[in-house]
């Protein structure tokens, strides 16, 4: 499955809403932000496939 630029636009938005709420209410906050990192490196390499587990 691909993403759509507007997709990839909606998903960095919720994760600068999310970089920001980690900085102020979360102590552990350098694990979330690598996690958030390593997305937005995904995102930028065009790795855009997302593979869902089967349930």
């Amino acid at each position: 499955m691909t993403l759509t630029d507007k997709e990839i636009l909606e998903i960095e938005r919720i994760l600068d809403d999310l970089e920001i709420y980690v900085q102020s209410h979360i102590k552990e906050r350098r694990v979330i932000s690598a996690y958030v990192l390593k997305i937005r490196r995904l995102l930028k390499s065009g790795e855009q496939q997302i593979f869902y587990k089967d349930s």
